[in-house]
């Protein structure tokens, strides 16, 4: 079945699906893609998110006998950055989740987090800039509470005002570690018994020795392909391997009918579609035809078909401020009260301290965009 016609914004170039087979096959196949990535690459100019897989790829291939890059020395540096970079954060992290369940705080851990004590295995084969949790919206507010105490500052002056109109707000310590605390799993769905799915199926994961909540396979993989392999401004491939991964462990325990159902329910056909199609095509992904068949066969509206492009598309001037719109408008159909302007919805999103700080917010980002644009030199080179 021939998908590439659903792949939009998920365009991988050749040299990403080598790197991403060399990262996720075994054996012969993983060799002989790593061998032509490595042929076609020069490493000293490797693309960021590339060079975010470069862990993964030494943990792939450490056990062969021989080396298959010219670089394999800098790989493995890659790799030990990671590992350090990552224990750190666990460390800091749990830490933090562990005050959190003293205070009878329930928490359920998120991307990174999640797939890295469960499904990588290994500190240091996927790098992480900060950690995500989940906790219930009724406990938002004392989680934020219990983390200030902590001494985890917010840039919202205000956080707890964000939590009828977002799905989640982030945390720093003295340290420059980040917090990412959601109450709602998703952005796109911020109703007040939207995450009780989530809690229902949830599992359990051990990190750093603490037991804690993480979503069943199924969920995480939905969650995957909808803030990673639909990212607007970046080729996804960190989230393929997450992708990859999930399928690698679990493919025999994704609910496919479920994953359709959700796509429905939450208006989020368009980018479902496009992840599945991306990894049948990208990952070689074993997913039976028929459920392929039943997710491309669905019609999405065309309204949330126009969301999906915004989103994918990078917008040079405005920059978030049109996802911004769309998540509005979900918040607006979703809670009807309390009644929230926009513009009062973006000072909380944006965590301004006052509505009058939003004009000069807005100015000033376009006029930073278009000077990056049509002045700086190295932008227009494309440095």
């Amino acid at each position: 079945m021939n998908s590439h016609h659903w792949i939009k914004g998920c365009r991988l170039t050749r040299e990403h699906v080598l790197l991403l087979r060399a990262c996720l096959k075994k054996g012969d196949e993983a060799l002989s893609a790593a061998r032509a990535w490595d042929k076609s690459i020069d490493i000293q100019t490797l693309d960021p998110n590339s060079s975010r897989l470069l862990p993964l790829l030494y943990v792939n291939l450490r056990e062969q006998t021989e080396d298959v890059s010219r670089s394999a020395g800098r790989i493995k540096g890659y790799y030990r950055h990671t590992w350090s970079k990552n224990r750190i954060i666990l460390e800091t992290t749990t830490t933090a989740l562990a005050d959190l369940a003293d205070s009878g705080i329930e928490t359920m851990a998120l991307k990174g987090l999640h797939l890295l004590s469960q499904y990588y295995g290994d500190a240091g084969s996927r790098p992480m800039n900060d950690v995500d949790v989940l906790v219930r919206p009724d406990a938002a507010a004392d989680a934020m509470r219990r983390l200030r105490e902590d001494g985890w500052i917010t840039q919202s002056p205000t956080p707890e005002n964000l939590i009828p109109v977002r799905n989640s707000t982030f945390f720093t310590n003295r340290s420059g570690h980040r917090l990412d605390l959601h109450w709602h799993l998703l952005l796109e769905d911020c109703r007040a018994e939207a995450d009780e799915r989530w809690w229902a199926a949830a599992e359990t994961t051990d990190v750093e020795g603490l037991t804690i909540k993480a979503l069943c396979p199924t969920h995480l993989l939905f969650h995957v392909m909808i803030y990673g392999l639909s990212t607007y401004h970046v080729p996804p491939l960190r989230w393929f391997a997450d992708a990859g991964k999930i399928l690698s462990s679990s493919g025999d325990r994704i609910d496919w009918n479920a994953i359709t159902e959700l796509a429905e329910e939450m208006r989020l056909v368009a980018p479902v579609q496009e992840a599945v199609a991306a990894m049948q095509v990208y990952l070689d992904a074993d997913i039976p035809q028929e459920k392929i068949r039943t997710v491309l066969a669905l019609r999405p509206t065309f309204a949330d078909r126009h969301e999906h492009r915004v989103k994918m598309r990078t917008q040079k001037y405005l920059g978030i401020l049109p996802m911004l719109w769309f998540c509005f408008k979900r918040v607006k159909r979703q809670r009807p009260s309390p009644r929230i302007s926009f513009p009062r919805y973006l000072q909380y999103a944006l965590c301004l301290r006052r509505l009058w700080n939003l004009p000069w917010f807005i100015v000033s980002g376009v006029v930073q965009r278009s000077y990056r644009i049509f002045v700086n030199p190295y932008h227009r080179a494309g440095k």
